[in-house]
């Protein structure tokens, strides 16, 4: 039993359900809750995904409203990492009879 899958989707920018094997597009925007365009095809960033639009046409509308991404290097991505995880975590600027014993 070969079963082909299909997945319905909806385009993020007119709404419309649609298969993607029929029709539609794919375009990578990265952010969460702010969208945004990468700066170049080879930009990765964590936060970038594949959305998925109806036509060309739904996907150039999108485009026009959004601007491109501000370009973040990894290793700065890598650092800002790094002291959230010390902050949240109380390492940060704590010595080493100050951190708790588990």
């Amino acid at each position: 039993m070969n079963e082909s899958v299909e997945q319905l989707h909806s385009c993020s920018h007119c709404g419309e359900k649609f298969y993607l094997q029929e029709k539609g597009a794919k375009k990578v925007l990265c952010g969460g809750d702010q969208v945004c365009k990468p700066p170049d095809e080879k930009y990765h960033a964590p936060d970038c995904k594949v959305y998925y639009f109806c036509s060309e046409e739904c996907v150039d509308n999108k485009e026009k409203e959004i601007n491109t991404c501000e370009h973040i290097p990894g290793w700065k991505r890598f650092m800002d990492n790094i002291g959230k995880v010390g902050t949240e975590s109380e390492v940060a600027g704590a010595r080493i009879h100050q951190l708790k014993k588990k």
